[in-house]
């Protein structure tokens, strides 16, 4: 039986991924206002045991390791999980582990975690509902798949708008695109 996602894992597990090692800083350089954003967002408290979905090499995991109990960084790359724990080990954070999973399919056990996050990971999820099965303290929480790729999207969205004074969107100009690594908005025309 094929996973629901095995040409995510093929792809992530590749050149892609060796290339997302190799570019890390650069690549979390760009987004880190975002991070900073999800984190607030999600509040984090010094009791709390935190699941960070698709980690990749781990930025957002220790970020929020400095204010969780715990953080579990769940990915499906293996090369991106091997310098998240060097990371890890690097800075002597103790309070992280990175596994290798598929999240949408992964039996995770239940009441485990209290908060889920995410920077980008759940939009790669080939079936975003199925992910719904990761248990939290009060039962199945469905804030992930689906609904947690368009809080991202907005998180993303209102920070960025925030730093832009006079905007509009040519709405009837944006282009979507749905391939197996990319879901959402392919280009979007504003006007400045």
């Amino acid at each position: 039986m094929s996973s629901p996602n095995a040409n995510e894992i093929e792809h992530w597990n590749g050149d892609e991924a060796r290339h997302w090692v190799a570019e890390q800083d650069r690549y979390d350089r760009q987004p880190a206002p975002f991070a900073d954003a999800l984190l607030r967002a999600a509040a984090i408290g010094p009791a709390e045991r935190v699941l960070d979905l698709g980690c990749g090499c781990g930025t957002t995991t220790l970020l929020a390791a400095r204010d969780a109990a715990s953080v579990v960084g769940v990915d499906i790359s293996a090369p991106m999980l091997d310098q998240a724990r060097t990371r890890a080990g690097a800075a002597n954070v103790t309070n992280v582990r990175f596994e290798q999973a598929d999240v949408q399919t992964h039996s995770f056990e239940p009441a485990s975690f209290d908060i889920a996050i995410s920077r980008f990971g759940v939009m790669f999820f080939d079936d975003p509902v199925a992910a719904g099965h990761v248990t939290f303290g009060y039962g199945v929480h469905f804030c992930l798949g689906a609904n947690l790729a368009r809080r991202e999207a907005r998180v993303v969205l209102e920070e960025t708008l925030a730093r832009i004074p006079h905007w509009d969107v040519d709405e009837q100009h944006v282009e979507l695109v749905h391939t197996s690594t990319v879901r959402g908005p392919l280009h979007v025309p504003i006007t400045l």
